[in-house]
């Protein structure tokens, strides 16, 4: 479990963070919605120690700041919004490799295994055979999974995911919303199609100027008055295999 407590990140004038406390439950899939600039992808971050922590963040029930680089990287894999930028010189075989660095050690050479373990994480986001071909030739979306399975490679026991379906078309997207929950990792995962988010998740976490604005299932959170106190828009919710689905209305 990842909880948070008391969480604040202030730039400048602006906390993008406000006493932000939330949980993360152990084999639950967390989606964290929001308007642009609520905050979501700063969560995250503190989450990786990219910002100093203005609260207390602990992993199963370790305090985030006594852990190591590596009992970090065993404890959480992450895959940020603008990863496909990175290893584009690199054949996907070698890029996606690296995750074993949580396993193998900084500077340590890889074994046969780490690449068998390369190979099946390409496999499981449908590039399988796409081992030797360079990242740079590659689709966005075939770079998005790349980077997809270079987390799994790592073989953490938690995931934090920044738009992971980001780039992808609505098949690719649902298979690796299907991945995620096959998964049964604690995962948290920002998510701007609500609609995935009902697909995905167990539990919904939503933010608003940087506080939480709401938390609990798809079924509780996803609702019209909700979505429109959220973000300002109209929709029709329905339920779609005991989900909730929605349909949206243009402005105007």
């Amino acid at each position: 479990m990842i909880e948070i407590k008391d969480l604040s990140c202030q730039l400048g004038d602006r906390y993008v963070l406000d006493h932000v406390s939330c949980s993360f439950g152990d084999g639950l899939v967390t989606a964290v919605i929001g308007p642009n600039g609520s905050g979501k992808t700063t969560l995250l971050r503190h989450l990786t120690r990219t910002y100093p922590s203005q609260g207390r963040i602990k992993i199963d029930g370790v305090p985030l700041e006594t852990l190591s680089s590596r009992q970090l990287a065993r404890n959480l894999a992450v895959l940020e919004q603008d990863a496909m930028l990175l290893g584009a010189d690199f054949t996907a075989s070698d890029l996606v490799v690296m995750g074993r660095y949580a396993q193998r050690g900084f500077g340590r050479a890889y074994e046969a295994d780490d690449f068998g373990f390369a190979e099946a994480a390409l496999a499981r986001v449908g590039l399988e055979g796409f081992g030797s071909r360079r990242v740079s030739d590659m689709s966005g979306g075939e770079r998005q999974r790349v980077m997809l399975a270079r987390v799994l490679c790592q073989d953490a026991a938690a995931l934090v995911l920044d738009e992971p379906m980001n780039h992808l078309d609505p098949a690719h997207a649902l298979a690796v919303a299907a991945l995620l929950r096959q998964e049964k990792k604690t995962t948290a995962v920002v998510i701007h199609d609500l609609n995935l988010a009902s697909l995905v998740a167990d539990r919904i976490l939503a933010l608003e100027d940087g506080r939480v604005a709401g938390y609990g299932t798809p079924a509780e959170l996803l609702t019209a008055p909700f979505v429109k106190k959220l973000f300002g828009v109209d929709a029709a919710v329905t339920l779609f295999d005991g989900r909730p689905h929605l349909a949206f209305r243009l402005p105007g």
